[in-house]
């Protein structure tokens, strides 16, 4: 119980912490008009359509992470066919270099197409 009443500031202090790296992570999808996602109120992950990129989410995922070093979850995993969770609960610096890299996947796609 103790932990309950004292952990008010730890708390407050880790979810300030996640909707910095959510905006963060926000700050790179918005210059992508090709993804399209809906920013969470609550939650350490983003779940951005991927489905203009000419790919199932699968393959956008494979993608990622063979040429780009980008771990993500296909959409069809929770039945959402043409979309990816990126997670943003790893330090500000990983999500900054995830993004990066997420933002010139879907530029050289883009180029591809």
């Amino acid at each position: 119980m103790r932990a309950f009443r004292e952990a008010k500031n730890d708390v407050a202090v880790m979810v300030a912490e996640y909707e910095r790296r959510r905006d963060m992570v926000f700050e790179y999808l918005d210059l992508l008009d090709e993804v399209e996602t809906i920013r969470p109120k609550g939650a350490f992950y983003v779940f951005p359509s991927v489905g203009r990129l000419g790919m199932s989410s699968r393959e956008f995922c494979g993608y990622l992470l063979e040429e780009w070093g980008v771990s993500s979850v296909p959409g069809e995993a929770f039945g959402s066919e043409g979309f990816v969770r990126l997670a943003y609960c790893c330090s500000c610096e990983d999500v900054e270099e995830g993004m990066n890299r997420f933002c010139r996947a879907v530029s050289a796609l883009r180029k591809r197409n």
